[in-house]
């Protein structure tokens, strides 16, 4: 089996024009931030007609080219809702007037969870006059594998992120043969996550047990 080494040497020697034993000169190894963080390398070899480089591109199976990968497509959803509620007959859709979730989504890779969220409800204290609600802005990523909490009775219910879709974040929780899938909705994630940290999560929960 060809290893990702010898591919992008083979790959090199090919748009290089250079024989098998041509020495080869590594002149740059690179991140590329307009490539998502993806790797680049420049390499050189002497040719009959002199020095000459090309630049080959690593894409996210490990495989290099001289062409980049395309970049991922983000997706904003602006101004989550929270799902209808049905009370009387009607469907009633809720304001929320304290907060705003938005999400940037790319598809089983990641999403940013950023907006505001004001007053007390959204567990802040009033300002210095104890009469205004004070209104902070909020930016949070969340990738793969991530930890997350997907529900909470006393407790926190922590899983790892195992989708990620345009409408749906799916947490994994337990282990084994035990496995059980919790999917939320976008709105019902940021709520649950927009100040998301594990460690005091874990500390809460184990004061409770006490």
């Amino acid at each position: 089996m060809q290893t990702k080494q010898s591919q992008l040497r083979a790959l090199a020697q090919q748009w290089l024009d250079v024989p098998a034993d041509a020495p080869l000169r590594v002149v740059r190894f690179k991140r590329s931030r307009a490539l998502g963080g993806r790797r680049f390398v420049e390499i050189e070899a002497l040719t009959e007609s002199g020095p000459d480089a090309r630049i080959f591109f690593r894409h996210d199976d490990g495989h290099w080219s001289i062409q980049p990968q395309k970049a991922d497509k983000a997706v904003v959803i602006e101004k989550l809702m929270a799902k209808p509620i049905k009370r009387r007959g009607k469907v009633i859709q809720p304001v929320e007037n304290d907060r705003e979730f938005n999400a940037e989504v790319i598809k089983n890779k990641s999403i940013r969870l950023y907006g505001w969220t004001r007053g007390t409800k959204c567990g802040y204290d009033v300002d210095q006059s104890g009469r205004n609600p004070v209104t902070r802005e909020f930016e949070r990523v969340f990738r793969m594998g991530d930890e997350a909490e997907y529900d909470s009775y006393n407790t926190a219910f922590i899983g790892k992120i195992a989708a990620i879709g345009e409408k749906t974040v799916t947490i994994e929780s337990g282990s084994g043969s035990h496995i059980e899938k919790h999917r939320l909705d976008l709105h019902s994630f940021a709520r649950r996550n927009w100040d998301f940290d594990a460690a005091f999560a874990r500390k809460r929960n184990a004061e409770s047990l006490d």
